[in-house]
């Protein structure tokens, strides 16, 4: 079962990474609401920045690092960093959320899925998780169905 969630998180992953500017954009969002509401309107701009360039399509990490380096200068702190470390945290927790709401643990197991994620490593030389993989499905799957989803490593 350690297995399984390894690739579960190794899947989760990409999906965080996928919607990470999404969820960022909904923090920065939650962020200027506060800081209207505690009439800290200062700080705000720095967050609609982030925003718009996260519309834009700029990479999350580059766009959550300059949004806190901002907001931290415009307050006169100097741990940027830290205002970095929460905005991301909270995106990262708004997905990881999404992903165990969608997921029902006691759905079947899809052997497709797994020998597809199986050729991915393989492809991307991710050997060891691959390897570990392939030792969890001759393990927990019907060796019968594997062979014809394709999988040839029995």
């Amino acid at each position: 079962m350690k297995e399984l969630n390894t690739f579960r998180k190794f899947l989760a992953e990409g999906q965080i990474n996928e919607n990470l500017s999404q969820n960022l954009i909904k923090v920065y969002e939650d962020e200027i609401e506060s800081l209207i509401a505690s009439d800290e309107n200062d700080v705000v701009p720095a967050f609609k920045r982030g925003i718009e360039l996260l519309q834009k399509g700029e990479d999350p990490s580059k766009v959550n690092i300059q949004t806190a380096k901002e907001a931290a200068r415009i307050q006169g702190e100097f741990d940027w960093d830290e205002f970095a470390r929460i905005f991301m945290d909270k995106a990262q927790g708004m997905m990881e959320e999404q992903i165990t709401e969608t997921h029902n643990p006691n759905d079947d197991i899809d052997i497709e899925m797994f020998v597809k994620i199986h050729d991915f490593l393989d492809k991307s030389e991710q050997n060891e998780l691959r390897g570990d993989l392939a030792a969890w499905m001759r393990d927990n799957m019907n060796l019968d169905m594997l062979q014809s989803a394709g999988f040839t490593e029995l």
